[in-house]
């Protein structure tokens, strides 16, 4: 259970350079699944700590959105009486 192999794949045939090759990973079922387990408790623990205003490595607030985000408030507040709040 607690032992996984390593298995290298070469991206070119016959080839002895290590970057020529690919590592992947073989374990049996119960650790994988122990994995996601231990992840999800994790997730489920850390999300109340997260800020809202905190992008990227989570589904739904990447770069993108925050983008976006940032010229719809651009474009609401985008004269110059009114300022733009994230800016001050």
């Amino acid at each position: 259970m607690k032992k996984s192999v390593y298995i290298t794949i070469p991206m070119k045939p016959s080839t002895a350079e290590c970057d020529q090759h690919r590592t992947i990973s073989l374990m049996s079922h119960l650790p994988e699944v122990l994995l996601r387990i231990i992840m999800k408790r994790r997730k489920n623990k850390i999300l109340p700590e997260i800020s809202e205003t905190q992008l990227g490595f989570m589904a739904d607030k990447d770069t993108r959105n925050a983008i976006f985000a940032l010229k719809a408030d651009a474009k609401i507040h985008g004269s110059a009486e009114r300022p733009v709040p994230w800016l001050h």
